[in-house]
C-alpha cells in the first residue's frame, strides 16, 4: 500500500508555487489528499508542518492516515515547491519529472531550466510588484534568457522544454507564465496598470513567437489545464487584488 501523501496549499488556489507542485502530482498519478486554508490567517496547527516560515506548498509523506489539521509527528514533512518537485520526481521514477539517473545530462538540463526560472524570471517578476528599480528590464531579458533554452521543437521531438517529454521545468514555469499572462492582461494585481499594459505590449513583440508556441503547448497539457484554470484564477484576482 502506497504511503500517504497530504498536500497543504492556499485555499484560492492562487498561488504559482503551489500550482507547480499540484502540476506535479497529477503529472505522477499520485493519490494524495489535498488541504487547503487561509494562508494570510494560518492556524496554529500548520507549524507542526512547516515549523520554519509558515510557507505553502508543503507535503505530508508516511506516517499514518489522520486528518490534514492533525498532523503525525511520525510522516516526513516537506516545503519549497522545488524541493518537493525533486521528491516528487524521486518518489514517482515513472512520470519523468526527471530523466532517469543513467542520462545525468539531462537531469542538469531540468535542474538547469528551473534554476533560469527562478533566478531570472519569478524574481524579477515578482520585484516588479514590489517597484524594485529595473526589475522590468531584468524580467524580460529573463524570458528571452529562458526562451532561448528551449531546443527546437522538430530537432528535439516535442514543444516541451526537453523536447516530447513534459518535466519538472514545465512544471516550474507555467504557472509563472500565467501569473504573468493574467498580471499583463487585466487592470487587478500587484503591477502598476502602466507596468502592465508595457508587459503586455513587449509579450506581443515577434522576438518571442517561441516562447508563446511554447506556452500553447503547455496550456494544452491537461494536468495544466486542470490546474491553471486563467479564468478562475483572474476572476479571484478581481475579487481579491482590485484597485481602488
Amino acid at each position: 500500500m502506497p504511503e500517504q501523501i497530504t498536500y497543504y496549499h492556499d485555499v484560492l488556489k492562487i498561488s504559482p508555487f503551489c500550482h507547480r507542485v499540484e502540476i506535479a502530482l497529477l503529472e505522477a498519478g499520485a493519490s494524495y489528499t489535498p488541504h487547503g486554508f487561509d494562508i494570510f490567517n494560518k492556524p496554529a496547527w500548520f507549524a507542526k508542518v512547516n515549523p520554519f516560515s509558515g510557507k505553502i506548498p508543503a507535503l505530508t509523506y508516511g506516517g499514518p492516515h489522520v486528518p490534514p489539521e492533525e498532523p503525525s509527528p511520525l510522516s516526513f514533512k516537506l516545503t519549497e515547491s522545488f524541493v518537493i518537485l525533486e521528491f516528487l520526481a524521486d518518489l514517482f521514477p515513472n512520470a519523468s519529472l526527471l530523466p532517469p539517473v543513467s542520462d545525468p545530462t539531462a537531469r542538469a538540463r531540468v535542474r538547469f531550466f528551473i534554476d533560469a526560472v527562478a533566478r531570472h524570471v519569478e524574481t524579477p517578476m515578482f520585484n516588479i510588484a514590489k517597484d524594485v528599480p529595473g526589475a522590468l528590464e531584468k524580467m524580460m531579458e529573463g524570458l528571452e534568457t529562458f526562451q532561448a533554452l528551449l531546443p527546437d521543437p522538430e530537432a528535439a521531438g516535442g514543444e516541451y522544454a526537453m523536447g516530447k517529454v513534459f518535466t519538472n521545468a514545465d512544471c516550474a514555469i507555467a504557472p509563472i507564465l500565467g501569473t504573468l499572462q493574467i498580471a499583463a492582461r487585466t487592470d487587478v494585481g500587484r503591477l502598476k496598470a502602466e507596468v502592465a499594459k508595457k508587459v503586455e505590449e513587449m509579450l506581443a513583440e515577434t522576438k518571442f513567437d517561441r516562447l508563446r508556441r511554447y506556452q500553447k503547448a503547455l496550456w494544452e497539457r491537461e494536468s495544466v489545464k486542470k490546474v491553471l484554470d486563467l479564468e478562475r484564477i483572474e476572476g479571484v484576482w478581481r475579487v481579491r487584488f482590485a484597485r481602488n
